[in-house]
């Protein structure tokens, strides 16, 4: 599954947390320190307790740095060429 499908498999429109259960939860982490590099800032893996405004940052496209990530990082995973 891809970023943007976990995210909306955890998060409502709202932005609110579903009853998704902790796998769910768990693999977005995982998403977001694929895309960022960064381990252990996303959430606390055994629990699937997250830190929901870093996944948020990186799940969602806003604008500014982070927008880029996203789109980066989403254009890999649907193996899209950018020109």
């Amino acid at each position: 599954m891809n970023i943007l499908d976990l995210y909306n498999e955890v998060f409502d429109k709202a932005g609110n947390i579903k009853n998704c259960r902790r796998e769910k939860c768990k693999s977005l982490m995982r998403e977001c320190e694929k895309a960022t590099g960064k381990e252990g800032n996303f959430g606390d893996m055994d629990t699937g307790m997250m830190n929901i405004k870093a996944v948020k940052n990186v799940s969602t496209p806003s604008k500014g740095s982070n927008y880029s990530l996203f789109f980066i990082y989403f254009c890999q995973i649907q193996s899209v060429k950018v020109n």
